[in-house]
């Protein structure tokens, strides 16, 4: 399971951040699989990849000048096989603006994850319940993959 979780880290993880910090939409959404499904049960929303697609474009678009957002996630659980994962975790969005630091938000996550042609993508990020730093700090780094594997 460490070698599925490391190729995780590669092919969905650490691009998430870097592709979200550098406004990259289209690289952002390719980490999803087309059949990729969005659910956000505190606002009743559930949406396939081309609204959630939308729905990111815009997010971008508006953001301000000079805005940069930051993502960094923590992980409570992390089971996967050779081709399928699922894990949850807390999610830290931060990041700066013209006038300083903006405000820290965090959010859990669990996510379900397929490779396939060579490579992982999300299929299903269902997102909510609240978090806060306590959580974040307590939960497992992106790369302690020694935690959620049974030989550790």
């Amino acid at each position: 399971m460490t070698a599925a979780l490391q190729t995780l880290n590669d092919d969905v993880w650490l691009p998430l951040s870097r592709t979200y910090a550098d406004a990259d939409v289209d690289r952002y959404l390719g980490l999803h699989a087309p059949d990729f499904v969005w659910v956000r049960p505190d606002e009743g929303i559930i949406e396939g990849l081309d609204d959630y697609g939308t729905r990111i474009r815009q997010s971008f678009a508006d953001l301000p000048e000079g805005v940069t957002v930051r993502l960094a996630f923590r992980f409570t659980e992390r089971i996967a096989s050779a081709d399928l994962a699922s894990e949850r975790g807390i999610v830290r969005m931060s990041g700066d603006g013209p006038r300083g630091p903006l405000p820290v938000r965090y959010s859990r996550f669990h996510t379900i994850a397929r490779r396939g042609a060579g490579r992982w993508r999300l299929v299903v990020d269902y997102d909510g319940g609240h978090a806060d730093e306590t959580d974040f700090e307590a939960a497992q780094a992106v790369d302690d993959l020694r935690t959620f594997t049974a030989t550790g």
